[in-house]
């Protein structure tokens, strides 16, 4: 468990999000833009989650692999 929070930290955290509040758009518009549902409300049941997940693994090449095709190595 992480230790509670300052009450200055509090205040430092308050202050920054009325910062961002005041540049980023409304909440609306950042949720259509996520790539997850964030209004689910629950975790699938272990069963769903646990056969997914190795099921979606995917195969990277290294970049230097990238100069073939003519690209600048990295």
């Amino acid at each position: 468990m992480l230790p509670g929070l300052s009450d200055e930290q509090v205040r430092a955290l308050r202050r920054v999000g009325r910062a961002w509040g005041r540049v980023s758009s409304p909440p609306e518009v950042w949720h259509r833009a996520l790539p997850v549902e964030p209004d689910l409300g629950a975790f699938p049941v272990r069963a769903e989650a646990g056969s997914a997940w190795f099921g979606r693994l995917v195969p990277l090449s290294p970049l230097r692999a990238r100069s073939l095709s003519g690209r600048r190595a990295v």
